[in-house]
């Protein structure tokens, strides 16, 4: 059993709390993209993508089905966990930063709908793997 599975999603959480511990002067500027609630879109993906990873890492290890559910309420309370601990880090300990609760709406959201990609992914999966395996031997 090899942790570095779960690797790609550590990576994406330091990520996180870097983007969230910066400043706001030094927030990247995404000029002509600047649209309203453009970073509720942003929180959103990156919670998206932590899903992902979190569930990758998991089936990689085989340690739990996301079919029983079991692992989803995880990967659901791991999303809230850290999003509520990221936006408590921008409240408290970033300069000119505040916690919203929009945001972490949003992380939930984000991380929801990652959860929902994944499962949707490994039924599709499945079934193109069943058909290969019945319907080329014909």
């Amino acid at each position: 059993m090899s942790i570095l599975y779960f690797a790609p999603s550590v990576i994406w959480i330091t990520l996180i709390f870097v983007a969230i511990s910066l400043p706001p002067d030094k927030v990247p500027s995404l000029g002509v993209l600047w649209l309203p609630f453009i970073d509720k879109a942003v929180h959103f993906t990156m919670f998206f993508v932590l899903a992902v990873l979190q569930c990758y890492g998991a089936y990689m290890q085989k340690l739990v089905r996301l079919s029983n559910g079991q692992f989803s309420w995880i990967i659901l309370a791991a999303g809230l966990f850290i999003g509520l601990s990221s936006e408590a880090i921008q409240h408290f300990f970033v300069l000119n930063r505040t916690a919203d609760i929009l945001d972490m709406l949003f992380n939930i959201f984000g991380t929801i709908f990652g959860l929902f990609a994944w499962v949707l992914y490994l039924k599709i999966r499945r079934k193109n793997n069943f058909q290969q395996k019945h319907f080329s031997q014909q």
